[in-house]
């Protein structure tokens, strides 16, 4: 069948970035019969028609047909046989002759039912098909039926955390017990005799329940205002636990309703989440409520805001304050409640003296309003929680003169005796150089280059596999798209991979060899654990959807490296430079890495506006540590904290 229609296309990619638009009125719309594609649909768009098989997934919106407007949302499509992405392509077709709009509806959703009907039958027999003929009748519902809901016809999990598949038994096994060493991701352990491997943390997120640490009883405390329903804020100093937190809660929540976010690309990828931007539907959160409110209404957006019971937002401390106003009022008026945040429990993380909210051009830190500050925020938030113990870091001292200088406070007596303590060179007896933490990224990349090209061995290049959008993987995937390593090159895990083995986020090494066959590198940690590195899968996630995937080596040089991609990490030797640094915590950031005052080496001087807090964040954990400690019937007066 055929008919003349006025059609808007709009091309994304898989995250649902926008790619361009086409449109174009009097066009011939048409159902075609093609020998290779099956039934396809054909756009006569100039200069070429476009045609788009009719073939599972594709989401179809037809409750305004009897006005002349049909949907269609083609979710993953590829042109061209030589494509190797996936992207979406979604058709806005008016049509003043409403009957043949909607025979044309009435086509499309018969063809889309033989082939759920088929694919159904194929995979579960007789049952199945006994279930299409009840979906036949009306029992199920037919996507864009009259007073149906709007659905895909192939249902799919909007979050990514719960997308993720279980790991196949081969990899299970790899865990528990002896075997050889996994060919696509993992790592091999061969010191001394026996040889073990570990399956890589991205396939262990999808299955079974991760063999976590115990929690103290201030970690345990926030774990059971998050079971009692309540919306929370958790925070501390550097090395206080708030990942562990974060994994053990996640463990209780159920996958299909938590979202997992972070402010950042980098933030959302360690967590295998997606940025609250992008789960929000509302772009840089730029213009009007009405306009947010409006993209966040549109399609797999609104489904993701009606789905969700419990969001979790880490690193809050880099979200704007206006943002939070903006984002709390969004979620009212598109989940129709007027309960605070349209009744999503919220869990919260993050250390506002660590990461500020980011400011553009001079006048931005004068008009910086952290998160806290929102008029939204008192109403969402039911409690906090400050986690007090430092687990990195075991010198009291050291923890001490830490907490100063995060606070601010830090007396310059005792600055001095740091400064005079920490200016001697650290020993490097087993050949891992300290590595130098600069604040900007220039000199990371010239000092890594130098080191790199004065080994003497033959480099050898490690090229990522990518799926997907190219400007979202450089964004948010710690990995590199291209890695040179040579024999000798001073490497770490950019990853946590064993907590037990010691393999975390930031152990450093040496590359001692290229193994035979994959050519693979050999690392020799600082724990004197010898490591085969294999690669390992980093997805990104755009707006609960996959924007990206990358396979590649969790590994980065390590002579030198910035201080915000330091942020998480705990490094035995540090070098830090601080005399251009240009935000408040960034000393403490850089210092507060490494584990013991014998680890740490200062170069120069530390900038003055490094070791200030801004005075408003001081004020809010004053008062945070005050309610915690009358909730545990304490008297603050009695308590001097630096916190």
């Amino acid at each position: 069948m055929r008919l003349v229609a006025k059609v808007r296309v709009e091309h994304t990619d898989m995250g649902g970035s926008f790619v361009r638009p086409q449109s174009g009125k009097d066009v011939e719309v048409g159902l075609e019969h093609c020998q290779q594609r099956g039934v396809v649909l054909s756009i006569g768009l100039k200069p070429r028609p476009l045609l788009l098989p009719v073939a599972l997934p594709v989401a179809l919106y037809g409750a305004r047909v009897h006005e002349g407007h049909l949907g269609l949302k083609f979710l993953r499509v590829k042109q061209n046989p030589w494509d190797t992405v996936s992207k979406c392509i979604q058709l806005s077709i008016t049509c003043e002759d409403c009957a043949a709009l909607k025979k044309l509806r009435d086509h499309i959703n018969s063809v889309l039912l033989k082939c759920a009907t088929a694919a159904s039958a194929s995979k579960n027999g007789v049952a199945a098909a006994a279930g299409c003929k009840q979906q036949k009748a009306g029992a199920g519902g037919l996507v864009g039926g009259p007073g149906l809901p709007r659905r895909p016809l192939a249902p799919r999990s909007l979050n990514t955390l719960a997308a993720v598949q279980a790991p196949s038994s081969s990899m299970a096994s790899l865990r528990s017990g002896p075997g050889p060493a996994p060919t696509a991701s993992g790592f091999s352990f061969g010191a001394g005799g026996g040889r073990h491997a570990l399956a890589s943390s991205a396939e262990s997120a999808g299955g079974g329940v991760e063999d976590l640490e115990s929690l103290s009883e201030e970690q345990q405390r926030a774990l059971q205002l998050v079971r009692s329903g309540k919306s929370i804020f958790f925070t501390g100093c550097a090395g206080t636990g708030k990942s562990l937190l974060l994994r053990h809660i996640l463990q209780g929540l159920p996958r299909d309703t938590t979202f997992v976010t972070g402010t950042t690309g980098l933030a959302a990828c360690h967590l295998g989440g997606t940025t609250i931007n992008s789960f929000a539907g509302i772009g840089r959160g730029e213009g009007t409520l009405e306009s947010l409110v409006r993209m966040a209404s549109r399609g797999e957006s609104l489904q993701r805001w009606r789905a969700t019971t419990h969001l979790i937002v880490d690193e809050v401390s880099m979200m704007d304050g206006r943002l939070f106003d903006t984002l709390e009022a969004v979620a009212r008026k598109v989940r129709g409640s007027n309960a605070p945040f349209g009744g999503i429990q919220l869990i919260l993380s993050g250390d506002f003296h660590q990461l500020p909210p980011v400011c553009k051009g001079r006048e931005g830190a004068t008009q910086r309003r952290f998160c806290f500050e929102g008029e939204a925020w008192g109403r969402c938030i039911h409690d906090s929680c400050f986690l007090s113990k430092v687990f990195r870091q075991a010198d009291l001292e050291f923890v001490e003169l830490l907490g100063k200088i995060r606070a601010g406070a830090c007396p310059q007596d005792m600055l001095s005796k740091l400064l005079r303590t920490c200016q001697r060179p650290l020993p490097a007896e087993d050949g891992i150089l300290p590595t130098q933490l600069f604040t900007h990224r220039e000199d990371v990349d010239t000092i890594n280059l130098k080191q790199l090209r004065a080994l003497p061995s033959e480099a050898r290049k490690f090229v990522a596999q990518d799926v997907g959008s190219g400007d979202v993987l450089a964004a948010a995937c710690p990995a590199r798209r291209s890695l040179d390593l040579k024999v000798g090159a001073q490497v770490m895990l950019i990853r946590n991979v064993s907590h037990r083995q010691g393999l975390v986020n930031g152990a450093r090494g040496l590359v001692e060899r290229f193994s035979e066959g994959q050519g693979l590198p050999v690392v020799r940690f600082a724990s004197g654990r010898v490591v085969t590195v294999g690669r390992e899968r980093w997805t990104i996630a755009s707006g609960g959807r996959v924007a990206g995937q990358r396979v590649q080596l969790p590994l980065d040089l390590a002579w030198a490296m910035s201080v915000h991609k330091s942020q998480g990490m705990t490094l035995d030797r540090v070098e830090v430079s601080l005399e251009r640094a240009f935000e408040p915590g960034m000393a403490y950031v850089a210092l507060s890495r490494v584990k013991a005052l014998e680890g740490l080496r200062i170069l120069g001087s530390i900038a003055p506006q490094a070791l200030r807090a801004d005075h408003k964040v001081v004020r809010f954990y004053k008062a945070l540590r005050e309610r915690q400690l009358r909730a545990l019937g304490l008297d603050p007066a009695q308590f001097q904290t630096i916190y």
